[in-house]
């Protein structure tokens, strides 16, 4: 769940964001007529988006490959219509074109929401296709967490997005302007790193340029950079959206304007309390953004407990582990050095209310030897965190350990140690 939270929140965080500032923006540039070119753009975004994810995970039609030449293709649009947005949106020029000026503002801007929003959106909605169930089923607990994780991290991302709407909306033009780029600048920054990444694996495959060139050690560099610093762009918009919060809650206390009668000046004032609570939302669902891309991801990312190697006892070309050893229903490895120096690795832990025991290599198909580890009543592979039902452990299938010969005799446990041996390779 928590993994899928704190993704989900560094997603769509800066897209909120850019979708609330500039949708303030087209509202105050051409009035209602701007709901209308955010719905179409919107819906043609999301549709794009879902045929994307659909032909990448579902049927293959989109290769890793492609959708690279994709993300390029959309950064390029960001990039041009966010030039011409600063270009259309200088006052005399607008002024000069009068209502088509206004429009093509208004439909720059909406490109800068729809590409920005492609080059995340298709990701978000392929998370559904990369759940690893390991035999469980869509009504499973773990099935149902990372479905909670998902839909807690989407709402913080909403309600960033609509706080902002709601303080931007009574603004100036020229007042969104003045925290509107900058935060398209930082995303513009963070997206170039994408290009350029995209760029080096086309330009390398195709021999035009070779990891020794001054040209590719300058792209690398800069490159390395943004990767390095990424999160330091998306909390540089955050502290953007707590200054507009911090801004629009203290310019809202005292009432400053003129009004006639008592009736309007309720009016002003609930219109500000109104703010001051839109401004008070903001900060928190930031604060809690913060944490989440913080807190719980050092969390979630904590490195879990080596679980030991165990020693086994070696008897006539076999591994032997007495059954008492490993009876407590915990997770028990023990290794076996090879000739060539290699150690193999297996588990062995009793199911539960069982007789029977678990027995696997630490290393699976997928994730190779990135073992396993203990969290709770739960196996969990080191690599890509998908839960083992243990009573699975034993079978082939999945991030299921790979399966070994053994026998059972006598209250031991029994692995011949050319069985191991023949595993050397998935611990090489």
């Amino acid at each position: 769940m928590l993994k899928y939270l704190v993704q989900l929140t560094g997603d769509l965080l800066a897209q909120a964001l850019i979708i609330g500032m500039l949708a303030a923006y087209i509202t105050s540039v051409i009035g209602k007529r701007g709901q209308r070119v955010l719905i179409a753009g919107g819906v043609l975004t999301f549709l794009a988006s879902a045929a994307m994810a659909y032909a990448k995970n579902a049927t293959k039609i989109i290769t890793a490959n492609a959708l690279d030449y994709w993300n390029l293709y959309t950064v390029v649009v960001f990039a041009a219509a966010f030039l011409l947005f600063l270009i259309f949106s200088i006052n005399r020029l607008r002024l000069r074109l009068r209502a088509v000026g206004d429009y093509l503002v208004s439909i720059f801007a909406a490109l800068i929401i729809g590409s920005s929003v492609f080059l995340t959106l298709p990701t978000v909605l392929a998370y559904p296709f990369n759940f690893d169930l390991a035999g469980e089923t869509m009504v499973s607990t773990n099935f149902l967490y990372r479905i909670i994780g998902i839909l807690l991290g989407l709402t913080i991302d909403i309600v960033i997005g609509v706080a902002t709407y709601k303080l931007f909306r009574d603004l100036s033009v020229g007042r969104i302007k003045l925290f509107v780029i900058p935060v398209l600048l930082i995303q513009l920054v963070n997206y170039a790193g994408l290009a350029i990444n995209i760029l080096l694996t086309v330009l390398t495959k195709k021999r035009i340029l070779k990891p020794t060139d001054p040209l590719f050690q300058t792209l690398f560099n800069v490159n390395k950079f943004v990767i390095n610093y990424s999160s330091y762009f998306i909390f540089a918009i955050l502290l953007v959206a707590l200054i507009v919060a911090v801004m629009r809650f203290f310019g809202n206390i005292k009432v400053h304007e003129e009004y006639r009668n008592p009736a309007e000046h309720r009016k002003i004032r609930a219109r500000m309390r109104s703010i001051r609570r839109w401004a008070v939302t903001l900060f928190l669902f930031t604060v809690i953004a913060v944490i989440n891309l913080t807190v719980i991801d050092a969390y979630n990312n904590k490195k879990p407990d080596e679980v030991p190697v165990e020693e086994c006892i070696i008897m006539d070309d076999s591994v032997v582990v007495n059954l008492t050893e490993v009876a407590d229903g915990n997770l028990h490895r023990f290794g076996y050095s090879t000739e060539n120096g290699v150690q193999v690795r297996f588990i062995v832990i009793q199911k539960p209310n069982s007789s029977s025991y678990g027995v696997g290599l630490d290393a699976c198909d997928i994730c190779g030897e990135a073992g396993y580890y203990q969290r709770g009543d739960q196996i969990v592979c080191r690599r890509c965190d998908v839960v083992m039902n243990v009573n699975t452990i034993g079978f082939k299938g999945g991030c299921n350990p790979k399966v070994i010969q053994y026998e059972i005799k006598n209250g031991q446990l029994i692995i011949p140690i050319e069985e191991l041996v023949r595993h050397e390779g998935d611990f090489d």
